[in-house]
């Protein structure tokens, strides 16, 4: 009787309303009670197991509430086809799913599961239909997914909202299935009444094939892209039945003109996005409720044609808006009135060619009541003295551009609180005419820069304004400037410092009294010294400064730092352990799950490939992996460029190996090749979890001599290549959020070029002279001419099926990672093959594609061709290893 009443007390004690704990994983709850039950008598060890079951059942309650599930399908599917009890994994997969179903109010969906898995997408998402109330699906929209929430499904009656993202309908899908998908769309209204976004490329899209959008009435946003309609303008006439949209992006190269009637039907939009269209501004005051214009026209459509058209100064008149971005010359009209914005608080102006007399005045005294004034790249000699009209001006921003000649009227701009002033070649200092602005935010990246504010002696007055202006400072940023120390003015002055980044000043060093002064810094948070890795290790940072690094990390541990730089921190953790072939070292940085992936898989087999031939699964494999190609030679590792990801937590680096050189003891006098130096160049993609451990490996790379040798069925002259990475290495740059998104797009279009087979879409962002390089096959092509031959001979013979990628730009330079995975049929032999590659894109000042580097897999045919058989990358090594004892 006392047990069952200490049963009944310990459940009374340990209910979930009574009980306030942190969410604890299985793995954790299974670890506390591996502990406590040590030497613990049975009847406290059962009233223990049955705490740790509230508290699992606790976890599965909340596991997600206030946070999203994401489920990014792609994975899913490499993890269950790699695994080899594939009917149990996808029970336990569905159990789990349906165990913390009843916290998943949001649910994210990522890409599409491959049939391969045997594992039913309305199986899947069954347990979750009752409890989702939002639903997010990124380039997942597929008939599986229709499916699975139509009406033999279980009902979604708690969703109130479906946003859908990254649709590629005319690439992905045949005619008939996009057919099909839009009849099951007809059936559901209930479904369709909940669709409130929609991003999607029009690209492939048949004439009439727009009557797609009339089974999505109740969208609040569109988003539509195709940079192939310059001869085939859409029917948007469907767009008139949408009342509840609000928010409309256009980024397609067309003529609006016929078509414009449509567009100014919708009274009812609140921004509007014209990116690529042209003669599309006219009419534009009829939409009433506008808030937010962006005008992005396409440039040199045709020779001597205004890409505005005789409209364009309507957007100056469009009344109700309060942020305008303008692309391209501005234009008035001669009305006694050319500007009427009265609400108008944000005004950008992007790529502006102004008069030799500088910024128009009318800008200044239309637009007295403006809050934050943007000028990027174009020419702009002179800002006017009526700048003075801008009283209630609080950021001003010169991006891009040489910094205009200032009228002492600038003075006067006692509002603005956020000044960016990047690459506009300013220096040694800031102009004097900032201290009469109360900044709180500073941005000045990209510069000339060797000091903050003049160092030179000054009269006590000056002295004591300087040191007022610095003590509002809350942020600032002064990276890949000229700074050889850390800045004393601010070290001693700016009191309020919450985020300081002097990321990449190369000359940068730090001594041991800045450290001090960093101590007394109590509201610094966060602070960022990174240096380009391209330089040599030996070369950032002299011994001294290494030393106060250390120091400051121990005396400051509270200094956080952004995901991208505690990303880019373990890739420099694992790029020094493979400079030092310190196999321990790379080790402690995976994860207990990881993987390094072989990525190519034919009738579900892998197959050997370039240097994985086959999934290396679990910590003690993948060391061993690369612990026997540390004890078989000796290199110099020398990381080039980085990059990272942060929504995907992925980091990227293309890398050189100089002077590799089998080691004395593994030499073999059977391979002429053995004891002859030779250099390598590749790429990591490395993907990290919540705990920033290495849980995904993806690497390419060149051959060793040996491997040429052993592995190959002949020395074919292309597999030779004198490519080496450091060659594509740029000076420290600091990119503008618009050049990055820039770089962003062309890497998307280059990615969709070899999607399709259509090389219309990345043609204008490629130099003309853009030079292409396989260093893995030694393929080259020396014009964007010979890659698009290139592109369109390989789709003869090759069809997608689907194409996955990962993008990561970097604002330190002027490059863009890609790792794509795609699926595809071989044409003459009608054979499924999947294959993976990663390839790096330089750009020049305009962000157009010079110099593309690709590593990837051979196709079956070309492996067949190319290397023996039974030739594995181990194999190759385990021969060493045995010759060598032999």
């Amino acid at each position: 009787m006392e047990s069952v009443a200490n049963r009944r007390r310990t459940r009374s004690l340990t209910a979930a309303s009574q009980l306030r704990l942190l969410q604890l994983p299985d793995a954790c709850l299974a670890l506390v009670m591996s502990y406590a039950c040590e030497r613990v008598p049975w009847p406290e060890r059962s009233r223990l197991a049955e705490v740790c079951r509230t508290f699992r059942t606790l976890f599965s309650a909340c596991a997600f509430s206030g946070s999203v599930m994401r489920l990014n399908l792609n994975t899913l599917s490499w993890r269950l086809m790699a695994c080899k009890h594939k009917a149990a994994i996808r029970k336990q997969l569905l159990a789990a799913v349906k165990r913390v179903a009843p916290s998943v109010t949001r649910l994210s969906i990522k890409f599409q599961l491959d049939y391969a898995t045997k594992l039913s997408l309305a199986a899947l998402l069954a347990p979750l239909a009752p409890y989702v109330q939002v639903l997010d699906v990124e380039d997942g929209l597929c008939l599986q997914l229709i499916e699975a929430m139509g009406s033999r499904s279980p009902a979604w009656d708690s969703l109130r909202e479906v946003s859908l993202s990254g649709c590629n309908l005319w690439i992905d899908m045949e005619a008939p299935e996009v057919a099909q998908l839009e009849q099951q769309l007809a059936e559901l209204p209930a479904l369709t009444s909940k669709i409130a976004r929609f991003e999607c490329s029009c690209q492939g899209m048949d004439e009439g094939g727009e009557s797609f959008f009339k089974q999505l009435p109740a969208l609040r946003s569109l988003e539509l892209e195709d940079w192939t309609a310059v001869d085939a303008p859409r029917d948007y006439s469907a767009l008139r039945d949408m009342c509840n949209l609000s928010r409309l992006t256009l980024n397609i190269v067309e003529d609006l003109e016929t078509n414009l009637e449509d567009l100014l039907s919708l009274t009812q939009l609140q921004e509007l996005a014209l990116v690529g269209c042209y003669r599309a501004s006219r009419g534009l005051t009829r939409l009433s409720n506008l808030v937010m214009l962006d005008l992005q026209p396409m440039m040199g459509i045709e020779p001597g044609d205004n890409a505005m058209g005789p409209g364009a100064a309507a957007a100056w008149k469009v009344s109700s808006l309060t942020e305008l971005r303008w692309c391209g010359d501005v234009v008035f009209d001669a009305g006694e009135v050319p500007i009427n914005l009265p609400r108008l608080l944000a005004l950008e102006i992007d790529e502006a060619y102004f008069p030799p007399s500088g910024f128009h005045t009318q800008l200044c005294t239309a637009l007295r009541q403006l809050t934050s004034l943007r000028l990027v790249g174009g020419i702009c000699t002179r800002l006017p003295p009526d700048i003075s009209c801008l009283a209630s001006l609080q950021v001003l921003a010169i991006d891009s551009c040489q910094l205009p000649a200032m009228p002492t009227a600038i003075s006067t701009l006692s509002s603005v609180t956020n000044l960016q002033l990047s690459n506009v070649a300013v220096g040694p200092h800031l102009p004097s005419w900032v201290l009469a602005m109360p900044l709180r935010k500073l941005w000045a990246a990209n510069n000339r820069l060797t000091s903050v504010l003049p160092k030179r002696k000054a009269s006590a007055a000056v002295c004591e304004r300087q040191e007022e202006w610095m003590g509002r400072l809350t942020h600032v940023c002064l990276s890949s400037n000229q700074f050889r120390e850390l800045p004393q003015q601010l070290m001693q002055h700016a009191t309020q410092l919450v985020e300081l980044d002097l990321a990449y000043n190369q000359l940068l060093q730090i001594g041991s009294r800045a450290v001090d002064e960093m101590q007394g810094m109590t509201s610094l948070r966060l602070l960022r010294l990174e240096k380009s890795y391209w330089l040599p290790v030996e070369e950032r940072w002299t011994q001294a400064s290494q030393r106060a690094i250390a120091r400051l990390k121990q005396a400051r541990p509270d200094l956080q730092r952004s995901r991208a730089t505690d990303l880019l921190g373990v890739l420099s953790k694992w790029d020094d352990a493979y400079f030092n072939q310190d196999a321990d070292a790379l080790k402690a940085l995976l994860a207990d799950n990881v993987v390094q992936h072989a990525g190519k898989r034919v009738n579900a087999q892998s197959t050997n490939q370039i240097v994985t031939e086959k999934d290396q699964q679990g910590p003690e494999a993948v060391t061993a992996f690369h612990r026997k190609y540390f004890e078989n030679y000796q290199f110099k590792h020398l990381p080039i460029v980085r990059a990272a990801n942060e929504q995907t937590s992925s980091v990227y680096s293309l890398w050189d190996e100089e002077a590799v050189l089998m080691r004395p003891e593994k030499f073999d006098e059977a391979l002429p090749a053995s004891g002859s130096a030779t250099s390598l160049s590749g790429i990591w993609r490395l993907v990290l979890d919540d705990q920033l451990k290495v849980a995904d490996i993806w690497f390419l790379r060149t051959l060793t001599r040996e491997e040429k040798k052993f592995r190959l069925k002949h020395r074919p002259n292309q597999l030779y290549t004198d490519f080496k990475a450091k060659n594509v290495a740029a000076p420290t740059l600091s990119l503008s959020d618009k050049q990055l998104a820039k770089m962003q797009a062309a890497a998307e279009a280059f990615n969709q070029a070899w999607s399709t087979g259509d090389v219309a879409a990345v043609h204008g962002l490629m130099a003309p002279s853009c030079d292409t390089i396989n260093p893995i096959f030694g393929e080259r092509k020396s014009s964007r001419e010979e890659w698009e031959e290139m592109v369109k001979d390989v789709f003869q013979y090759w069809e997608v099926k689907t194409n996955d990628v990962d993008i990561a730009v970097t604002a330190s330079s002027n490059k863009a990672f890609l790792h794509w995975v795609v699926r595809g049929v071989q044409k003459d032999t009608q054979e499924g093959q999947q294959m993976y590659g990663l390839n790096l894109l330089c750009f020049d000042d305009d962000q157009q594609i010079t110099e593309v580097v690709g590593f990837r897999q051979p196709l079956k045919s070309e492996h067949d061709h190319i290397f023996k058989t039974d030739s594995s990358y181990m194999g190759h090594l385990d021969k060493l290893h045995m010759d060598a004892e032999h």
